[in-house]
């Protein structure tokens, strides 16, 4: 920082003459590298301009260089913030009056060392001049926005906070952040419940006034030094008063389901007869015939086992439909060879195989 008589304005008469002389000198030193500039470049672009148009390069170059310059001087005088489009737009015209400056060389290396040294005089002259006048006031002023680095060092966080920071409607970089910490350490003492957890959905298990606060960020404001524990005895409060107001209303239920008298005064105990007790009847299980006559899906054919289809192949010989290998793979969907284990497994295949009356089969089906 610089000193209060400086930033006041207050500066010796050593002071003020020293920087008069160096502003002069600057100037002086700009101007004569930008008429040698000016030679240069319009020199490289009259065989493709012409000569009515080969000042353009110069004016789309060094003075829209200077134009920027002149912007960012304005906003350190003005301690005012400034954005990345300008000082991408001034390397990109130093770049760009750099190398029209080496291609005048043609190859000659004293001539390039030249060129080079004018080129850097102008534009270090003019750099060296702004960080001085950007010290004088106090330093860089980083504009209370997510910056380019952070962007590109952690992009997921950055959009996040971008995204609160939009539905918060929130300007400020850094009130924002303080504002996003305080709802990720809000969330995390919420999924550490294990009646919470980090499943997805997992908001619907919160009450409805903690899954708003969460959803919109809008938590209760704690002093700063100690809103860590006043946050997390707000959330455990918030999730414990679910458990509170449910557990009374299932023993209103038992009580009324029971029959017995609970008084509602401190004193008094809670008695219940030990013989009166909800006994709950075992759920009887329905054992289902399996419907064998009925063709099971393709897919269910395939992950059953041979044994297992062996009765719906059966089932299905029995329609009068032919005992063929490729006739049962064909209905079923399934390979030759679990076809014919099928059929082995029913006993339709094989030495031993009955003999079927396909005729009284269809006699009996008409």
């Amino acid at each position: 920082m610089p000193p209060d008589n400086i930033e006041n304005n207050d500066w010796p008469d050593a002071h003020r003459r020293l920087a008069k002389a160096l502003g002069v000198l600057g100037a002086g030193i700009a101007a004569v590298t930008f008429w040698n500039i000016y030679d240069t470049v319009t020199a490289v672009a009259q065989p493709y301009l012409g000569a009515h148009r080969d000042w353009q390069p110069v004016a789309a170059g060094e003075i829209a260089f200077l134009f920027l310059f002149g912007v960012g001087v304005l906003l350190d005088w003005r301690r005012a913030p400034g954005g990345a489009l300008r000082p991408l737009g001034m390397g990109l015209l130093m770049t760009g009056s750099v190398i029209l400056n080496v291609w005048s060389a043609r190859g000659k290396t004293a001539d390039l060392i030249i060129h080079l040294m004018i080129v850097g005089a102008f534009f270090i002259v003019m750099l060296v001049g702004k960080a001085a006048i950007r010290a004088l006031k106090g330093g860089r002023v980083k504009a209370d926005r997510v910056g380019f680095l952070e962007w590109v060092a952690h992009p997921i966080h950055s959009f996040r906070l971008q995204r609160w920071m939009i539905t918060w409607g929130e300007t400020s970089r850094k009130a924002a952040h303080a504002d996003y910490m305080r709802l990720l350490f809000a969330t995390a003492i919420a999924q550490a419940d294990p009646r919470v957890g980090k499943k997805p959905r997992w908001r619907r298990n919160l009450p409805i006034t903690l899954r708003y606060q969460l959803s919109l960020g809008q938590l209760p404001k704690f002093p700063d030094e100690t809103w860590q524990t006043d946050l997390a005895r707000h959330v455990r409060d918030e999730l414990n008063a679910v458990q509170m107001s449910v557990e009374p209303s299932v023993e209103r239920a038992v009580e009324l389901s029971v029959g017995d008298h609970v008084s509602t005064d401190v004193g008094e105990s809670v008695e219940r007869p030990a013989e009166r007790t909800v006994e709950r009847r075992p759920r009887r299980s329905v054992e289902r015939t399996p419907d064998y006559d009925k063709k099971p899906s393709p897919a269910a054919c395939k992950k059953m086992t041979a044994d297992a289809l062996a009765p719906y192949v059966e089932a299905w010989i029995k329609q009068g439909n032919p005992v063929a290998i490729k006739r049962v793979s064909d209905a079923f969907r399934i390979g030759d060879r679990k076809a014919k284990s099928a059929l082995v497994a029913a006993g339709l295949w094989g030495d031993d195989a009955p003999v079927i009356d396909m005729v009284g089969v269809a006699n009996a089906r008409s």
